[in-house]
């Protein structure tokens, strides 16, 4: 069996410059180098890799970023971005257009809802970035993670997001780890996922469609900011031991023994902890209630 990759998601730092009330990330100050990231792109070129999803912590916080986007794509791969938004600027934006074809903005709602979460001043940064970013023609998507403070007005925060013209909006249940954890008595509701879905349809009159297979597929897998491989970023969050090898030092044995496994269970019994509702340019990713069964 021959390894391809045809897509990879990389948290490429934990390190973030915000400081939010609901992120699920733990911090490690533990990450690759320069020369390091580019053997690890490298190494995913030769393997096929068509597209990299940068993720963090705030992927635009490690100062040599551009450097590493840019030889992703001059390898013909694609590049994708997952951040807060803050840190994009005037200075930056033409770099940006020209290594990363989509972004993809974390935003709680309006001022208020969005500020309580992500600190002071974080909604009109990222309102900012998301103006530049329209300016220069860059594809773009949001995301909200329900809560306390935007569960009520989600239909009005849907409204606004969709004014701003993303190809694609995103609304999460809140996963209680990390600082969600700390921070569940302030911020933590219990959703109601068929008034949710029933506020979103009156505003989508498309077609809704429901997935609860499990997410894990060939072809695609995750890697830490260390370089090390797992199935999906469940497994890895919940259990960090369960290492597949690791893309700097091309070692793939584990993690193609597992994909030839996973394989035939992914329409056959294997629990997925998440369901997602979606539509044209929406997607609803809720609890589903179960754990899954790849970790022991």
């Amino acid at each position: 069996m021959t390894l391809k990759i045809r897509e990879c998601d990389w948290e490429i730092t934990t390190r973030c410059n915000l400081k939010c009330k609901h992120c699920l990330i733990k911090k490690s100050k533990a990450e690759l180098n320069t020369k390091e990231c580019i053997q690890v792109i490298d190494n995913l070129f030769n393997l096929g890799c068509k597209k990299i999803t940068f993720t963090g912590g705030e992927p635009l916080i490690k100062k040599d970023i551009m450097k590493i986007i840019e030889h992703s794509q001059k390898k013909g791969i694609e590049n994708w971005i997952f951040t807060n938004g803050t840190l994009i600027n005037k200075k930056n934006i033409n770099q940006i257009k020209k290594f990363i074809t989509y972004i993809g903005f974390s935003l709680e709602g309006f001022e208020n809802e969005n500020d309580i979460l992500r600190g002071k001043g974080s909604f009109k940064q990222t309102l900012r970035a998301i103006t530049l970013v329209k300016d220069k023609n860059i594809h773009f998507g949001v995301y909200l993670t329900l809560n306390k403070y935007n569960y009520l007005s989600i239909k009005k925060i849907l409204g606004f997001f969709r004014s701003l013209d993303p190809i694609n909006i995103s609304i999460n249940e809140m996963v209680k780890r990390g600082n969600a954890t700390k921070n569940k008595n302030q911020i933590f509701i219990k959703i109601n996922k068929k008034s949710i879905l029933g506020e979103v349809r009156s505003l989508y009159k498309d077609k809704f469609y429901n997935s609860k297979i499990c997410q894990i597929v060939p072809g695609k897998f995750v890697i830490d900011s260390v370089g090390n491989i797992y199935g999906c970023t469940e497994i890895k969050q919940l259990k960090p031991s369960k290492v597949l090898g690791n893309i700097l030092k091309n070692q793939y044995a584990e993690y193609m023994d597992f994909i030839k496994h996973i394989t035939h269970k992914r329409n056959s019994g294997n629990s997925c902890p998440y369901e997602c509702y979606y539509c044209k340019n929406l997607s609803l990713n809720f609890l589903s209630g179960k754990s899954c069964s790849l970790i022991k």
